[in-house]
């Protein structure tokens, strides 16, 4: 006699496989999806929950953005990365209504902050977060949680740390969670340790910021034993470290690695790792 399994469960196995292979085996969730109709609606929201947008893919996207399902697959993403900024306006972004996380160029963000209210986490790429305080629009900086961009690490940063932060935070009126990227350091900048250091203690003065993070990577990671010591002297619980020693050469290097993680749903968020969980020797330094 032939075993019935319920449809309930069916559909979650659909889902569960999908959500399982759709970062290393995306064709194969893709013609699950075509198997048909109850298929399609269970797998679609995780084969378009993250969308990304390249040079390399840019004129796929753009002829699925003349198709009559655009619009309805849009609706279906929540996380987008868009590292193609030259032909922007081509893509509909207003159809993006439902987007929660984004990691995309700042011009990106502004087009997305009249249509997506639904939006929390912004990842300003190649820019740094001054950059995003003075564009972003104040509707958009009110609604976002979580922010991460590049800190800079120039003299006027360093003499106007206080101000500058103070500035941020109280733009983002909703901010809970901040993230400074630091790929690139000047070989000859001990100066900037301390200025690291300043930096991340005056951000942990603000008691809505409920996580501090520092993710240090590329050339930056020359210099880990350091920045690990000055993030494990200034011991608070909200205060992590990621240090990203997978090889970035070159912005194209960063946004594959993007691509990848966000497949994999993972983010600067869920890789920081507590002070108290650094290596013995740093924390005994």
């Amino acid at each position: 006699m032939a075993l019935l399994i319920p449809t309930e469960l069916v559909i979650e196995i659909f889902r569960h496989a999908a959500a399982q292979f759709v970062a290393e085996d995306r064709p194969t969730v893709v013609h699950v999806a075509q198997a048909s109709k109850m298929a399609y609606k269970v797998v679609a929201p995780v084969l378009y929950r993250t969308l990304w947008i390249t040079v390399r893919n840019f004129p796929a996207v753009q002829r699925c953005a003349a198709l009559s399902s655009f619009q309805r697959i849009c609706g279906r993403v929540r996380h987008l990365i868009m590292f193609y900024s030259d032909h922007q306006r081509e893509i509909p972004l207003d159809l993006f209504t439902s987007v929660e996380s984004v990691t995309a160029y700042r011009e990106v963000l502004e087009r997305l902050s009249p249509v997506c209210s639904s939006l929390r986490m912004a990842h300003v790429w190649t820019s740094d977060l001054d950059d995003a305080r003075e564009s972003l629009p104040m509707t958009l900086r009110q609604n976002i949680t979580h922010l991460a961009g590049d800190v800079s690490y120039s003299d006027s940063y360093i003499s106007n740390t206080s101000l500058w932060l103070n500035g941020i935070t109280q733009d983002f009126t909703g901010l809970t969670h901040l993230a400074f990227e630091v790929v690139h350091l000047p070989h000859e900048a001990d100066f900037v340790m301390a200025a690291f250091e300043a930096l991340l203690r005056v951000a942990l003065i603000d008691d809505k910021l409920q996580r501090v993070v520092l993710r240090i990577a590329g050339a930056c990671c020359a210099r880990e034993a350091e920045l690990e010591q000055v993030v494990y002297q200034i011991s608070d619980a909200r205060l992590r470290i990621w240090c990203d020693k997978r090889p970035i050469r070159n912005w194209s290097d960063d946004e594959e690695l993007t691509i990848e993680d966000a497949l994999h749903q993972r983010d600067i968020w869920t890789k920081a790792v507590p002070t108290s969980l650094l290596v013995p020797d740093i924390a005994s330094a």
